[in-house]
């Protein structure tokens, strides 16, 4: 099959056209999965910072009744 010339430039630029439209909604994607990953890695620092807190404060009320605690 031939192809006139100005076919195959329409038939070009539409592949190509595709190719950046996928291209970009691929990477579209790749952002919204590495955006709900930073979300999820915030959520779970906040957690741990909330259990270190919690630790900390249960070890300065031991050391104090420890401290209080008759020898």
């Amino acid at each position: 099959m031939i192809l006139c010339g100005r076919g195959v430039n329409l038939f070009l630029n539409h592949t190509a056209i595709c190719s950046c439209l996928w291209n970009e909604s691929q990477a579209t994607k790749k952002a919204e999965e590495l955006a709900e990953k930073v979300l999820d890695y915030e959520a779970e620092k906040t957690e741990y910072a909330r259990n270190y807190a919690e630790l900390e404060k249960k070890l300065e009320e031991m050391h104090d009744q420890m401290s209080l605690a008759p020898a």
